[in-house]
């Protein structure tokens, strides 16, 4: 998600160049109001972008499990591309959302469970 927010900022900048410093904005009339909305708008947006972005480091991560008895292991990445199973859910790929879980347990046929796992 920061590449979203500095693409916002790129365009608020190339919008309203003046604006990011000071009040003044160099437009005059009509396009005056215009375009300090649309700065306004894009500011916001990349506010809420930073906003939904911190949420999620803060959200505990989700994680694809074999099982839930007594000792689930969860699936991680070993060098590079051989997926393994870990007792450790430290150890283990996390995902940010749960949709994203699912897809990458979608074709393992030993995923049973997908669950979050305290940080």
């Amino acid at each position: 998600m920061s590449y979203l927010v500095d693409r916002l900022r790129t365009c608020w900048r190339r919008i309203d160049p003046l604006s990011i410093y000071s009040e003044v904005v160099p437009i005059t009339g009509k396009q005056t109001v215009v375009m300090t909305e649309a700065s306004a708008l894009i500011a916001e947006a990349a506010a809420e972008i930073e906003r939904l972005e911190s949420e999620l480091g803060k959200k505990d991560p989700w994680v694809v499990a074999n099982a839930s008895d007594l000792e689930p292991r969860f699936r991680t990445i070993e060098h590079g591309l051989c997926p393994i199973w870990t007792r450790d859910p430290v150890e283990a790929l996390q995902f940010a959302r749960r949709r994203d879980a699912e897809l990458f347990a979608a074709e393992d046929e030993d995923a049973w469970l997908i669950m979050q796992v305290p940080k």
